[in-house]
């Protein structure tokens, strides 16, 4: 069974999508099968993807096709050059953003029970192969597959699910129709429950990845804006209930401390996107996405104060401070866009990233509590948070 970093590093490579959006291992070595120089697929097997009506022979051509590279990707080692290529041959043709809504149909209808049954198999680098295919199909019969992988206990499975679904609705951006368009709402629905639930930082960052697919897209942003907003001030509130049990450096480790940023920079990327079209962000998603950006800082604080408390050396405790330097911004960021758009208050400067340039953590922790301390903004209208939800 492959390690969780390896199919991290698959999954960001599968995607062409950089190594730092992806989970822990995303630094380790490339595995063998995305080394082969495997050529660029070759359709000549295939009618024309743009074809909008498929003969009763033109659908026998796609099975075939489908079947035999499916065949290839089961029966040998799915790193080896001649699976690299049916996995190319499989894949390229559906990223053609021509791909007539037939081809697509005619493939699903080939791929969809052979897909199903690698993603439930016990090779883990097959089932995310089998989910960047579904995804990449973007077909009605890909969502159940897609499911079936988010519901896997795997979390490199779940993480192929979320790189496949992301995959889908770059697939399906600009082509919707009505059933597109209720689709892609469901596939980000069924992301961001997932979203609520898991216990991975690493599959939370891979979740907020696949939400945040089209960020110029308003209309897509302003669902997986409240989405990611609900979701993750939830999994926040969970993850700072549980410092009474776990030191608060524990409750960002393991990949939360990166997924608590990336939902913070979605927030960040609906407000702009708003921006862009003219639209309001809904006040009670305002104050979720501020919810989230209080309480990590909160945990930072308390981190940070647990390291002072304990004798730690200024440098290790700077060395802390640099590795959450992204997160800290962007919460501050947040907090003081939202604090401008429900107060009209427009005189609020930065002072975080100044502060951990000068590795000053005790400025650090006085700046974030004018946020989130027993008296901070945040416990006051318009937000009126309770002085415990951040640790008080």
């Amino acid at each position: 069974m492959a390690k969780p970093a390896t199919l991290s590093r698959f999954v960001s490579l599968a995607l062409r999508v950089p190594a730092a959006t992806t989970s822990a291992g995303a630094a380790l070595v490339v595995s063998a099968m995305l080394l082969s120089s495997a050529p660029v697929a070759s359709a000549q097997n295939l009618p024309p993807v743009t074809t909008e009506r498929l003969s009763a022979s033109q659908q026998t051509q796609v099975r075939e096709y489908v079947q035999a590279r499916l065949d290839t990707l089961r029966a040998g080692d799915i790193s080896s050059a001649a699976a690299s290529q049916a996995r190319r041959e499989l894949i390229d043709p559906m990223r053609n953003r021509d791909a007539s809504v037939a081809m697509r149909q005619a493939f699903a209808q080939a791929a969809s029970e052979p897909l199903e049954a690698m993603v439930r198999g016990t090779d883990d680098q097959v089932a995310v192969v089998a989910l960047l295919i579904a995804g990449n199909i973007a077909d009605r019969a890909s969502v159940p597959i897609l499911e079936t992988g988010l519901r896997d206990s795997r979390e490199p499975v779940q993480i192929g699910a979320a790189a496949g679904a992301k995959a889908m609705l770059r697939a399906m951006s600009g082509r919707l129709g009505g059933a597109q368009a209720d689709r892609q709402e469901r596939v980000q629905r069924i992301l961001a429950d997932q979203l609520a639930l898991t216990k991975s930082g690493h599959v939370a960052q891979s979740l907020i990845g696949a939400l945040t697919a089209l960020p110029e897209d308003p209309a897509f942003m302003s669902v997986s804006g409240s989405l990611i907003a609900d979701a993750m001030a939830g999994q926040a509130g969970l993850r700072r209930r549980g410092v009474a049990s776990a030191d608060a450096e524990q409750a960002i480790a393991d990949g939360w401390a990166g997924a608590m940023e990336r939902a913070i920079a979605a927030q960040l990327a609906y407000q702009r996107a708003s921006a862009i079209a003219g639209t309001d962000v809904p006040r009670e998603t305002q104050k979720q996405g501020a919810l989230l950006a209080g309480i990590a800082l909160s945990l930072v604080r308390d981190a940070v104060d647990e390291r002072l408390a304990g004798g730690e050396s200024p440098e290790q405790t700077a060395s802390f401070m640099n590795e959450q330097a992204r997160l800290i911004r962007a919460g501050e960021t947040l907090l003081i866009l939202v604090e401008s758009n429900l107060t009209a208050r427009t005189d609020r400067q930065q002072r975080m990233s100044g502060l951990i340039s000068r590795a000053d953590a005790e400025g650090l922790i006085e700046a974030i509590n004018r946020w989130v301390g027993p008296s901070g903004v945040l416990t006051g209208a318009p937000f009126s948070f309770p002085a415990s939800t951040f640790g008080n």
